[in-house]
């Protein structure tokens, strides 16, 4: 990840609502910004050790979740969704490559 504008792009979120929910975590003791001494513009999150303890106790729960949710589907249905998603998904990259030429 190179920065928050890489962050917002993989969350698919405004500049300004990464900020809104960058800054409640903030608030939280969740995370800090580090700014770049050389660029001012640029700035990096990192998790606090109260935002890494909350990502230890938190994932496990999602995982199992996430889990139970696709034991209802069959293994070829499993397959068909992810193949279809990893064709979605490059679908975005495309997209940005198509961008990021024109300009």
């Amino acid at each position: 990840m190179e920065g928050l504008t890489d962050l917002y792009d993989l969350l698919m979120l405004s500049s300004g609502a990464m900020t809104n929910r960058i800054d409640r975590l903030e608030q939280e003791g969740v995370v800090v910004r580090i700014r770049d001494a050389e660029d001012r513009r640029s700035v990096s999150v990192q998790l606090t050790p109260k935002g890494i303890e909350l990502m230890d106790r938190v994932m496990p729960i999602l995982f199992a979740k996430e889990k139970q949710f696709l034991q209802q589907f069959t293994q070829t249905e499993l397959q068909t969704f992810t193949q279809l998603l990893r064709r979605f998904l490059l679908s975005f990259d495309e997209q940005d490559r198509w961008a990021n030429h024109k300009t």
